[in-house]
């Protein structure tokens, strides 16, 4: 059996969803009819998690379950600045060294890390406690993503890019929050990482 753990926040939990609504679910029956029984998803995705609380857990949560591949999707709650504070949950540079630390974790327990570079948003998320819009706390966090999976060598599943050049209709992928996925984003999204993660199963 090969094991894909699913290991990010809450757009990886989808805890409004019903499992087989869930893009995890949904990847999970893609790789049933496309590549045979042999495959085994795990969600593990937390609501409002970052990197932070992505370390504390990793012993508890991947580990046991390595080796595996991982797809590892954080950034958004890392970016954000919550009411009252100046500086975002975990900033850009304690955000890289969290990503390359997971992905050197993966590979201790022989699994194969994949980074994922979130999907795109709009900018309807208000209250950032710095003044500034969600999107502009956000948008510096995708490119540090790529950059990590450049530095430590590391393959991405690079949704924003991907689904920008596919001219995805972000009515349809996103919730009224334009953040979190709607139902309808669930498949268009578990679709995007069923072929990334075949190219790089491939490669």
């Amino acid at each position: 059996m090969k094991r894909i753990v699913c290991f990010g926040d809450s757009i990886t939990a989808a805890s409004g969803a019903h499992e087989g609504g869930r893009w995890t679910g949904r990847l999970q029956r893609q790789l049933d009819d496309r590549m045979g029984d042999g495959w085994q998803v795990y969600n593990r995705g937390i609501g409002g998690n970052t990197t932070w609380q992505a370390l504390d857990r990793f012993d508890t949560d991947v580990k046991p379950l390595l080796p595996a591949y991982v797809l590892i999707e954080y950034g958004f709650n890392d970016g954000s600045v919550p009411e009252g504070r100046r500086i975002p949950r975990c900033g850009l540079p304690a955000f890289r060294e969290n990503l390359a630390e997971i992905v050197r974790m993966v590979r201790a327990g022989k699994g194969r890390p994949i980074l994922v570079v979130n999907h795109p948003i709009t900018d309807t998320k208000t209250g950032q406690g710095n003044g500034r819009t969600y999107l502009r706390n956000f948008s510096p966090y995708q490119p540090a993503i790529r950059d990590v999976a450049k530095t430590t060598k590391t393959p991405a599943i690079d949704l924003e890019r991907d689904m920008t050049k596919a001219k995805v209709n972000l009515k349809y992928l996103l919730a009224e929050d334009g953040l979190h996925l709607s139902p309808l984003g669930q498949g268009i999204y578990a679709d995007f990482i069923f072929s990334g993660l075949c190219r790089i199963i491939q490669r």
